[in-house]
């Protein structure tokens, strides 16, 4: 009898772990994670301006600057946001590479100009 019970106890302790574990990952929605987008024809005058806009529009996306001698472009974004911010670049007829394996602060430390970034930040 104390077998079974133990095994019980077992398993009783790994299912009620595995649904904690479930909740988590379905929270992780919320978890905004890093984008790094090379976008070869937008500029800081016209088409940021343009990007910014349509980002304030979409829930859960921060912008986070972009360096225009590099055209990087630094957004946070949940799982769901993701893909509408690659819409709203897509609606303004732009190109744009996704930078992988890379953060925002890797990618701000090769911008060529850091007052690009604090430009950016400051038109909002």
């Amino acid at each position: 009898m104390k077998p079974l019970c133990l095994l019980f106890t077992i398993l009783l302790g790994f299912l009620t772990s595995f649904n904690v574990r479930a909740q988590e990952i379905s929270e992780s929605n919320t978890i905004k994670n890093d984008l790094v987008l090379e976008i070869p024809r937008a500029d800081l005058y016209k088409i940021l301006p343009l990007l910014k806009t349509k980002f304030k529009e979409i829930n859960g996306v921060d912008f986070e600057g972009y360096c225009d001698s590099r055209k990087l472009l630094f957004v946070k974004a949940n799982e769901e946001a993701f893909f509408n911010v690659l819409m709203a670049i897509k609606e303004l007829n732009l190109v744009y590479y996704i930078k992988q394996n890379t953060s925002i602060e890797r990618a701000r430390k090769i911008c060529l100009n850091e007052d690009e970034i604090k430009v950016s930040l400051s038109n909002d």
